[in-house]
């Protein structure tokens, strides 16, 4: 009967062993990302979902539990973001703006003209969570929407600014359905600054 237990607290610590290294991985698997919620990194954080957090506790166990953070322009709570020198460079009547929660706001248009303008700037914000921004190009000639995070996009990312260049369908809509390539700057073209 001794030599029945003995066995079993063995068995049970070779398991316990065994798994102890996966555990540990698993716990810690995350500490990047619960360190980025620290010093109050949490108020420029969204996770993947929409989830946004109220204080380092909230983020820190959000991470904890294997959530991922969204990449993408984020403006944490309570800042803004500025669009600057929105410029269009096309024939085809455009006009942009930005979605936010799947809401989308236009903030400037042009009609059917072949020339470059550079429209006003423009601040949006303070929101009082961290939000994530798409920027988006309406061809109203091609009837196609071209946002920021898709194939028609290029985004240059250096935190707290964006260059933002989206192309638009083509003079006679032959790129609706066809990834853009870039030889220059977008048929819209608009740098983004994140500001305390």
């Amino acid at each position: 009967m001794r030599t029945a237990r003995f066995l079993a607290v063995v068995i049970g610590l070779l398991i316990a062993c065994a798994s102890w290294p996966s555990m540990t991985l698993a716990q810690n698997g995350n500490s990047a990302a619960a360190h980025a919620c620290q010093r109050g990194g949490y108020a420029g954080l969204i996770g993947t979902g929409g989830e946004t957090f109220a204080n380092t506790g909230e983020c820190v166990s959000y991470a904890a539990h294997g959530g991922t953070f969204a990449t993408g322009i984020v403006i944490p709570a309570g800042q803004t973001l500025t669009f600057t020198a929105p410029t269009f460079s096309a024939c085809n009547p455009l006009a942009y703006g930005y979605t936010i929660n799947g809401l989308s706001t236009e903030l400037g248009s042009r009609p059917y003209v072949c020339s470059t303008e550079t429209l006003p700037d423009q601040v949006i914000g303070p929101f009082p969570t961290a939000v994530l921004v798409t920027v988006y190009l309406q061809d109203q000639l091609c009837g196609e929407i071209y946002g920021s995070d898709g194939y028609h996009a290029r985004v240059i990312a250096s935190p707290p600014t964006y260059q933002v260049d989206i192309a638009d369908g083509g003079g006679s809509c032959e790129r609706v359905g066809v990834p853009a390539e870039f030889e220059g700057v977008g048929n819209l073209s608009v740098q983004l600054i994140v500001n305390p």
